[in-house]
């Protein structure tokens, strides 16, 4: 099997056995409180407006996709994710809600411009996503993705735990979690060869921090040869 057939049977896997939201990257309680911490950067360096289309690719369960429809006023946001059993769980969110200005899509990070239904978007997250990405036809096909549907001047946003050193693959159990993980650990002039076609780099700032996570940061940057950064880039 290829890395991307691994990784999605993990995935897969993990989706059975879950039954609402997926802390899939912390556990129950790290996970909410790093999900806040995201959701708070986001609104505070994006000017998010009413007639604003966002799409969050790789949305899971779809925590940031319900924050956004709720706590903020965009027009639309649309979460993506390959999990149907996810997107299920996000809709139902929707419905309960009766949120008008939000909806879930099942859909790849490498084809979800052809899953949803729309021309253009101001904003496409990725929040954790590009290191599940560990082939360089994967990464190509997502920026290609983004490229057609990100209007001229938006922006695409990835949180990538990004490395300082060659860009290098982690493949180990994760106990806590009860599966494997695979993971691709991008560096700046890699990840920036499949997206100068299409984007400029506006920013990069680090996600978590000793002010905004205290202790817990040791508990996320496990890894000393990478940081979790935000990554914003602006179409070309």
């Amino acid at each position: 099997m290829s890395f991307e057939e691994i990784i999605e049977d993990i995935f897969s896997r993990r989706a059975q056995k879950i039954s609402g939201h997926d802390p899939w990257r912390y556990g129950e309680e790290l996970a909410k409180k790093s999900d806040e911490i995201e959701f708070n950067w986001l609104v505070n360096n994006l000017e998010i407006k009413k007639d604003m289309t966002i799409i969050d690719v790789g949305c899971g369960s779809g925590r940031h996709v319900i924050y956004l429809a709720t706590l903020t006023e965009v027009g639309n946001v649309i979460g993506c994710d390959f999990i149907e059993k996810y997107i299920n769980f996000l809709n139902d969110n929707i419905e309960t809600l009766k949120l008008e200005n939000a909806k879930g899509v099942i859909g790849k990070a490498t084809n979800f411009v052809d899953k949803i239904d729309i021309v253009e978007a101001d904003i496409v997250m990725g929040v954790g996503v590009i290191q599940y990405l560990t082939s360089k036809e994967e990464l190509s096909k997502f920026a290609e993705n983004c490229g057609k549907i990100i209007k001229n001047g938006g922006s695409l946003i990835l949180k990538h735990p990004l490395s300082t050193v060659e860009t290098f693959v982690l493949d180990y159990e994760r106990k806590e979690m009860e599966t494997r993980y695979i993971a691709k650990y991008y560096n700046l002039t890699d990840l920036m060869e499949m997206l100068n076609d299409y984007f400029d780099l506006v920013k990069i700032e680090r996600v978590f921090t000793k002010e905004n996570l205290g202790e817990d940061l040791q508990n996320i940057e496990r890894d000393n040869r990478a940081r979790q950064m935000w990554i914003h880039l602006i179409r070309k």
